[in-house]
């Protein structure tokens, strides 16, 4: 198996894996709002519908075939597809998908308290965390912080993922569930076990952002208690 047909089976997990949540659900909890302001429990899984239906356009424009994760499996990895900003390379716009389904099924999971265990998985959520940390400064009008920050992270199996210059003085550590959700806006770095030293690796978490588009609002400190087993 080629590690873009893994990304792809891993895709279909998260998408399994949130489906599961949503088949337990009552018709009230879809109706609670979420800790995005303004939206329901309903409206989160909405819009991860209707941006799954835009990403299976987009690839049916490349091959004429309807089904995503299924028509990306005929895509060539290096090919381009168009999304809400830059143009992506095909596993990038998987690994973007991937991370849409965990990140707005958080939004689910963390109101309605069905429990969907992170998993490995998390791998593609922390390489595009990582990645897109340029992108978290240019989608707000400023300069990127060419500093070099060191990233090491906790899997839920209890492997090490490391990114960058290990010698960096400015550094990340502790679990890739913290660092997901707070490249992701899902939780203010305040309520996570995160160890952050050095002023670049603060601004960076200040103002992370995984996905497309304009700054998000974010979640502000206090809205979760820490995770007192990390």
């Amino acid at each position: 198996m080629t590690p873009y047909e893994q990304l792809l089976d891993d895709l279909a997990a998260e998408q399994a894996a949130l489906d599961a949540v949503l088949g337990r659900m009552t018709e009230a909890q879809w109706d609670r709002p979420s800790h995005a302001p303004g939206w329901l429990v309903r409206d989160q899984v909405t819009h991860l519908d209707m941006n799954e239906a835009e990403a299976r356009a987009r690839a049916v424009a490349l091959l004429e075939e309807v089904g995503i994760p299924a028509a990306a499996r005929r895509i060539d990895p290096k090919a381009r597809l168009p999304w809400y900003g830059p143009e992506m390379g095909a596993a990038s716009f998987v690994t973007a998908r991937l991370m849409e389904t965990w990140s707005h099924g958080l939004d689910v999971v963390d109101i309605v308290d069905i429990p969907r265990p992170d998993t490995d998985r998390l791998r593609h959520v922390a390489f595009l965390g990582v990645r897109t940390r340029e992108f978290s400064y240019v989608t707000r009008g400023v300069p990127p912080d060419p500093t070099p920050v060191y990233v090491e992270l906790t899997a839920p199996s209890g492997a090490t993922w490391t990114y960058g210059d290990a010698t960096a003085e400015n550094r990340i550590a502790g679990s890739a569930s913290d660092f997901c959700r707070v490249v992701t806006q899902r939780r203010h770095m305040a309520d996570t076990n995160l160890r952050v030293t050095g002023l670049a690796a603060q601004d960076w978490m200040r103002v992370a952002q995984a996905f497309a588009g304009p700054p998000g609002e974010g979640r502000q400190p206090g809205q979760f208690p820490k995770d007192r087993t990390q």
